[in-house]
């Protein structure tokens, strides 16, 4: 998770006190439509074009490569399953590690 102060720079907010970190960055009388404005959850994404990898938030962000300006991205969720994109012959494999941040 994180929260975009008043220059648009997202602060990660570490579980399990994100809205603490919300609250320092917005204020504590944050509304409700400021909060669900300025925060968001970045995913681990990967272009199958150029095979770099980076941070966005899905729901917020244009699906485009910052590195050869592709479109062809995949979260790596949307992957498990699949043909791994860099050496075309490995399956792309969840593993519970048992720990999530």
């Amino acid at each position: 998770m994180y929260v975009e102060n008043d220059k648009g720079r997202r602060i990660v907010c570490g579980h399990p006190l994100e809205m603490s970190t919300v609250a320092e960055v917005l204020g504590k009388n944050a509304t409700k439509e400021l909060i669900q404005k300025r925060t968001g959850f970045n995913s681990d994404c990967i272009c199958l074009d150029c095979c770099y990898q980076y941070e966005i938030d899905v729901k917020k962000d244009k699906k485009e490569c910052p590195f050869c300006d592709s479109n062809n991205i995949k979260t790596v969720l949307e992957l498990v399953g699949k043909t791994c994109p860099m050496c075309k012959e490995g399956i792309i494999e969840e593993h519970d590690i048992g720990i999530r941040s």
